[in-house]
């Protein structure tokens, strides 16, 4: 999607300058308003797969909310059967940490998915939405473009008997007109391209930190139970109070 909106931008903005220098004035408004045309399709279609890439953000941020659901369930009755104390009731607790830490493992995935999806889905969002506004900015400047033609052909035809300086003064401010749309499109091109390669960039830190040792893998089901035991332990008056006979 990201390369599509790179032509699209190129197709908005690229290629009217050289347009106007190929052809002439004569006919650039007609081929700029198809190039106008063939923008505004292709930043339809660019809406439409952004749509599609925020529900799978949502999608993804559902089975976020059930995963932590899940885990935070498991926690409890792993602490619950270790407070029990019986030797069948810690042996259960360790099947339920064990299957806690495949949950802990798919959460972080999913996390990891849902912040890549919002990350995308909100740069690609501020492009179309300077794109939107950047082709309804050059509609409205053809508008102005073709009434200028027309007031400029009138005045050619005045000026016509021998007032060079009149078509000098015209050509130097077209040349300036197209020079300043150059250096418009090359910086947005520019500002463009930066934010493609922010999102491009650093999509695999961790896992070549993971590779270099540098980041903890999940802990194994036996560690949750030491560090559950270890937190019971510092904290007796809450064993004291579940393992109270109950009236």
């Amino acid at each position: 999607m990201l390369g599509a909106l790179t032509r699209l931008f190129k197709a908005a903005q690229g290629g009217v300058n050289e347009t106007m220098e190929k052809i002439g004035d004569a006919n650039a408004i007609t081929i700029i308003e198809q190039q106008m045309r063939d923008a505004e399709g292709a930043l339809g279609k660019a809406k439409f797969e952004l749509a599609g890439l925020m529900g799978k953000a949502q999608t993804a941020a559902k089975r976020v909310a059930e995963l932590q659901a899940k885990a935070a369930r498991d926690t409890e009755l792993v602490q619950r059967l270790l407070l029990k104390g019986t030797p069948d009731d810690e042996k259960l607790a360790l099947e339920v940490a064990n299957r806690l830490t495949t949950v802990q493992q798919e959460l972080a995935k999913e996390e990891g998915n849902v912040a890549m999806l919002e990350k995308s889905s909100g740069s690609l969002r501020a492009t179309v939405s300077k794109l939107t506004t950047k082709i309804a900015d050059m509609k409205r400047e053809i508008d102005t473009a073709r009434v200028t033609e027309q007031v400029q052909k009138a005045q050619s035809a005045i000026v016509s008997s021998g007032m060079g300086a009149a078509s000098t003064l015209s050509s130097a401010s077209d040349s300036l007109k197209r020079l300043r749309e150059r250096q418009i499109q090359k910086q947005e091109h520019f500002d463009a391209q930066e934010r493609i390669d922010e999102i491009e960039g650093g999509g695999d830190l961790d896992a070549r930190l993971a590779s270099a040792g540098l980041l903890d893998g999940p802990p194994s089901g036996q560690a949750l139970i030491e560090q559950m035991k270890a937190r019971m332990l510092a904290a007796p008056e809450a064993q004291k109070a579940l393992e109270a006979p109950k009236a």
